[in-house]
């Protein structure tokens, strides 16, 4: 044990930096060596001296870990929901001044998902947007909860000239790491639905520039997709503009099956505003310098109609 314990941590070291990658490979060698040997021990053991093995004491060293993990196992589920629901309750503490609206909201969370803890995020999201107060009111919720996630599962089918099902253009840049959260309705445009991504690290240093996804229309249809990168380092700019361009070429791609313009290509690389008209949808490609001159933001939109952002129609 002594000797498989410093095997064990040199060869972890030795992966902390390029420079030991032999030794590394020699102590990777050299444990998978001990395995073999350790298992082919205890298969002679069990072969020649089989009472040894086949005994109470054995059972029950195997059992216990069994046992305690299993145990372990729905503590830890018991505690994670017992979390979830009393973050949820101080959330509607905040969200509501009668004890009698407190409780309401609180039986309809337990009542209504159980131990669904994943759809708990969208409900309050609902409650904080629309204030339900009465019971029906908080049974709708529910239900309006369960229904999206059905939405979810199986998506309808939306005509390309009205747009895009929201729960499949969130996913259209999933191999690139872009794929967007829960489609919710925006708090400051009771108009508007929205759903965004993670922050997508483009060159990992101190300072890093980043790509997010956007998708964002009415509560049944997406009506405009979003591509938006934060420049930073600029001495990363090339890494970025290969990723950005990726991102784009993807996102047409999944969209629209189109290739991108060679004109659009051009003009993302040198980082030249550019609008077109194709088919009902309006692409767009413009540059944003931010008020600090610390950095600038690069963004691509991809939405129905013929109009860009300012108002003016473009071709």
């Amino acid at each position: 044990m002594p000797a498989a314990t410093l095997l064990v941590t040199l060869q972890a070291f030795s992966e902390t930096e390029r420079r030991f990658s032999q030794v590394s490979r020699l102590l990777a060698n050299i444990l998978t060596a001990f395995g073999c040997v350790l298992v082919l021990y205890a298969g002679y053991m069990l072969a020649t001296v089989p009472r040894s093995f086949f005994h109470a004491g054995t059972l029950s060293d195997f059992a216990l870990p069994i046992v305690l993990s299993v145990l372990f196992l729905r503590f830890l589920f018991v505690l994670t929901l017992y979390v979830h629901y009393e973050t949820l309750f101080a959330k509607i503490k905040f969200l509501y001044q009668t004890e009698s609206e407190r409780a309401r909201a609180r039986r309809a969370a337990l009542f209504g998902f159980h131990v669904r803890t994943r759809l708990i995020k969208r409900w309050l999201r609902y409650v904080q947007a629309r204030r339900p107060r009465e019971p029906d009111e908080f049974k709708r919720s529910v239900r309006y909860v369960k229904a999206q996630v059905q939405y979810e599962r199986k998506p309808p089918e939306i005509p390309l000239c009205r747009g895009w099902s929201p729960y499949l253009a969130g996913k259209f840049l999933s191999q690139m790491g872009l794929s967007t959260g829960d489609y919710f309705h925006d708090r400051t445009n009771a108009s508007r639905w929205r759903s965004s991504s993670k922050y997508l690290d483009v060159n990992g240093g101190p300072i890093p520039n980043t790509i997010a996804f956007y998708v964002e229309g009415d509560e049944q249809c997406v009506n405009r997709l979003q591509l938006v990168a934060d420049v930073i380092d600029i001495s990363s700019i090339k890494e970025l503009r290969i990723c950005f361009l990726e991102a784009v070429e993807q996102l047409l791609k999944e969209a629209l099956g189109w290739s991108a313009p060679p004109e659009l290509t051009a003009a993302t690389n040198n980082e030249v505003p550019i609008s077109m008209h194709v088919a009902g949808k309006t692409i767009e490609f413009v540059k944003e310098s931010w008020p600090s001159q610390r950095g600038y933001e690069l963004r691509f939109y991809l939405r129905n109609g013929g109009t860009t952002d300012t108002g003016r129609t473009v071709s």
